[in-house]
């Protein structure tokens, strides 16, 4: 017979996850809807009370990290959006959706051997 505690800590596991998912959604919605066509993930723990995002046209290595406590102040989204185009701003790309030009221009700087994008002391003031 199944114990009733690991049952009911299994289906608390299972709201997390669920919770995880809702806000992770959420939150790559909004950078989809402000900066379309980058290669936005999000990662949300609420285990953990923080939000991971990372944009994959430039890394997926360096992102941003947000605290979900002050998510919960922000039903606007205002603080997604911000740290969406700081993370552009950090790689020097104008805040906006992911063109065919900015594209090609992204595929001609430095990358490591994994892909991501190498902030050289030009590209950081």
């Amino acid at each position: 017979m199944m114990d009733l505690e690991s049952l009911a800590g299994q289906h608390r596991q299972i709201d997390i996850l669920k919770a995880d998912q809702i806000i992770a959604a959420q939150i790559a919605e909004t950078l989809h809807r402000y900066y379309t066509g980058h290669l936005w993930t999000v990662k949300a723990s609420v285990e953990q009370g923080v939000v991971y995002i990372h944009n994959l046209n430039f890394s997926a290595v360096q992102g941003m990290v947000l605290h979900m406590s002050d998510l919960e102040k922000d039903p606007k989204m205002r603080l997604v959006k911000k740290a969406g185009g700081e993370l552009m701003e950090r790689y020097r790309v104008q805040r906006g959706k992911l063109t065919e030009t900015l594209q090609d221009e992204l595929d001609q700087r430095p990358a490591d051997l994994r892909g991501n994008l190498v902030l050289t002391k030009d590209s950081v003031d």
